[in-house]
């Protein structure tokens, strides 16, 4: 077991603990690392805890990638550096972490999405407390969830799916030798939820289809989830590999389908004719 801290409160800054509202989580001390999850890019989903970490660091470590609105939350002050999050270049991240705390520097890891989820934030977690030193986590919402969810597109439907599976093929890099068994998965979960680029499609939906799903399935793809400049395109599994096919290259994508109509926002039946209300009731002048 990993010697972590999951904080369970908003970070209260860096005030005397004599300030801290009862029960609230430490606040970032010097020495500490704390790896916090960004979200997926619209600043206005970083969590109340995330932002007041980032306003009590000395040093934030973040992704490359990470939205710049959401880095310009950081206090002018801090110091800042960006790294990527993948082999060598997160290797890189997690040294100069250990070497800023071990200088006594209050430091944040600023990871896309969740740290436990949209990177290697349990590997950097054991790598931080291998160096003895005390790890916080805070978590963010992911892309493939925010992108969804914004929408008003629901994962799980008590009368129609009762079940989501999250498959990750973005770092998916040799397509004869898939780290997912996306047929198996197919075949078991009634709605699937890929985060993949969009060069990606096209061997995806053979995939699929090879795993018995027909051309018609509904499908919806999400252009830069959780961005203030997020698309969605309504499809099909049969057109989605075309359609991924015209987008920037370079895009975070997420797939999602469902069994029936899991991603179909279209009401169940017709909503009741509304009720007028027996009274109009106003707070206005209410003391």
């Amino acid at each position: 077991m990993l010697p972590c801290h999951v904080s369970s409160h908003a970070v209260p800054g860096r005030g005397p603990a004599a300030h801290r509202r009862p029960g609230a989580a430490p606040a970032v001390a010097p020495g500490e690392v704390w790896l916090v999850g960004a979200g997926p890019g619209d600043p206005g989903l970083l969590s109340l805890r995330a932002a007041a970490a980032l306003e009590a660091a000395d040093a934030v470590i973040f992704d490359v990638w990470i939205d710049p609105a959401v880095i310009a939350l950081v206090p002018a002050a801090c110091h800042r550096e960006a790294h990527g999050a993948r082999g060598r270049a997160g290797e890189a991240a997690v040294r100069r972490c250990i070497d800023l705390a071990r200088q006594g520097w209050r430091v944040v890891r600023l990871m896309h999405g969740d740290p436990m989820l949209s990177g290697d934030g349990a590997g950097e977690a054991r790598a931080l407390a291998e160096a003895g030193l005390r790890v916080h986590v805070v978590p963010g919402i992911p892309a493939r969830l925010a992108g969804l969810s914004g929408e008003a597109l629901p994962l799980t439907r008590g009368d129609r799916a009762a079940a989501v599976c999250f498959v990750d093929l973005e770092r998916e890099e040799d397509p004869q030798a898939p780290r997912a068994d996306v047929e198996a998965l197919a075949r078991a979960a009634p709605t699937l939820v890929f985060r993949l680029r969009p060069a990606q499609t096209a061997g995806l939906v053979a995939r699929l289809a090879a795993a018995g799903l027909a051309p018609a399935t509904p499908a919806v793809l999400v252009v830069r989830p959780g961005t203030a400049c997020q698309e969605v395109v309504e499809t099909t599994i049969g057109a989605a590999g075309g359609r991924a096919g015209a987008l920037d290259p370079e895009a975070r994508l997420i797939l999602g389908l469902g069994a029936e109509a899991a991603l179909d926002r279209r009401p169940a039946a017709d909503p009741p004719a509304a009720a007028p209300a027996p009274l109009a009731f106003s707070m206005a002048g209410a003391g």
